[in-house]
């Protein structure tokens, strides 16, 4: 074909760039135009060309798509005709999963997976929900553990930088730094997820916009980036979070609102994980989520810093596995004992809980005494009662004596709780003897 001094107009979205188009259309001579007219010498038919198609259709413009444009500039016969295959992303698409294939298969690391994220969001449109549901498939062999309480203790006995108030979202984000580790240690680490959300795509969701890319995301919470309430509600009308395992809305200026807002949201059912410790609803919001029949499948919830006084009466997943109850009230208000005992009688009724935290509540050996007496801590594997000063020597006694009725426990946390001396040397001896690692 001639193309020197032919007008041609391109409209819709084009696969491989319009600008590149363009280019090798003027370099061959061509003139773009933007109005179809009779002098019209073809139209080159992208994704959504809009009303000029019509306008071209109907002055009996010749029609070509993409693809044969560029067969036409390499000097190849083609008919002409857009009912035969239009714009197609297959050349995008082939060169993104080439390159998503080349990153997923390479071994799991945080920047494999920004790499993967980039390459997501320079994807054609038209490519990008082949790409997400190629990147969804091919990412759940990487797997991964979920952060907790539980997964800061494992860390920090190999030699891990994590220190004791360092929030678990920064795990993911971040991922962690070892020295020294042997080789026996580092198998023993629990590998967490990498599949978190970036940045960019937190602001987008922040912003009431909404992507398919959000779908390969496993892990979100919310750096750097301001979250209000309002903003917040945005992720509760999100439709591409279906398959979102861990959740963290940890210090958020949120209102009592958001959180029945949140316990009654039907787009989260994959959530395992959730984390809403230090949020301003306090723990009237910390009740209608934790209690919520949409979060019936949680194995981890995040209770922290809510002001909770106990959850004596509490509906909670029967499904938990791990459940932090750290600074919080639990012998504040009256009726201390009553509450303490009916908060270990709920406890006890979990019989998938494996993880607890109780560090900085105030405790003392008789709400120590309570909860054991209540079956609280029968089948757990963790147990942190730090930073609970008046435990003292009285509790490391009665642990040392309970440690029978606790056949599946394997991390005791007692550092900041007063136990010192030949009582922690008796305590410590006892665990030893059972396999128990004492932190002291």
């Amino acid at each position: 074909m001639e193309w020197k001094g032919k007008k041609i107009i391109i409209a819709g979205r084009v696969t491989g760039g319009r600008r590149a188009l363009i280019q090798r259309l003027t370099d061959a001579g061509a003139v773009i135009g933007s109005r179809v007219s009779n002098t019209t010498a073809l139209f080159i038919k992208g994704t959504s060309p809009g009303a000029r198609y019509d306008q071209a259709k109907t002055l009996g413009v010749p029609i070509a798509t993409p693809p044969q444009v560029e067969a036409l500039l390499a000097g190849e016969e083609v008919q002409l005709g857009d009912d035969l295959e239009e714009d197609t992303p297959a050349p995008a698409m082939n060169a993104a999963l080439a390159e998503l294939r080349d990153q997923l298969h390479a071994e799991p690391s945080r920047a494999g997976w920004r790499a993967i994220c980039d390459t997501l969001a320079a994807c054609d449109p038209g490519a990008l929900p082949i790409a997400v549901d190629y990147v969804q498939q091919s990412s759940d062999s990487w797997g991964g553990a979920f952060a907790t309480f539980a997964t800061r203790w494992t860390l920090s006995s190999v030699g891990s930088w994590v220190n004791p108030h360092y929030h678990h979202l920064h795990l993911h984000r971040e991922g962690t730094r070892y020295s020294a580790v042997s080789e026996e240690k580092l198998a023993d680490m629990p590998r967490l997820d990498l599949r978190f959300a970036p940045l960019a795509w937190q602001r987008l969701l922040l912003q009431a916009e909404t992507s398919p890319m959000l779908r390969v995301a496993r892990v979100l919470g919310f750096h750097k980036v301001k979250i209000t309430t309002t903003t917040a509600r945005n992720l509760l009308s999100c439709p591409d979070l279906t398959h979102l395992r861990a959740l963290y809305l940890t210090s958020r200026p949120l209102s009592p609102k958001f959180a029945r807002e949140l316990a009654a949201a039907d787009n989260l059912p994959a959530l395992t994980h959730l984390d809403i410790s230090g949020a301003r609803f306090g723990e009237q919001g910390a009740r209608v989520i934790a209690t919520s029949p949409r979060f019936d499948a949680l194995l981890h919830i995040n209770l922290a810093s809510l002001g909770v006084e106990g959850v004596q009466g509490w509906d909670l997943p029967t499904s938990l596995q791990s459940l932090d109850l750290g600074s919080n009230q639990l012998i504040w208000g009256n009726h201390v004992e009553a509450r303490l005992r009916d908060t270990g009688v709920t406890l006890a009724a979990l019989t998938d809980l494996r993880a607890l935290n109780l560090s900085a509540n105030e405790l003392r050996p008789a709400h120590l005494r309570l909860l054991l007496e209540a079956g609280a801590f029968a089948r757990l594997q963790h147990l942190d009662l730090s930073v609970n000063p008046e435990l003292g020597t009285t509790s490391a006694n009665l642990l040392r004596d309970a440690l029978a009725a606790l056949p599946n426990l394997q991390r005791l946390h007692l550092s900041g709780a007063g136990v010192t001396g030949r009582d922690r040397k008796k305590l410590a001896r006892s665990c030893e003897e059972r396999g128990i690692t004492l932190v002291t």
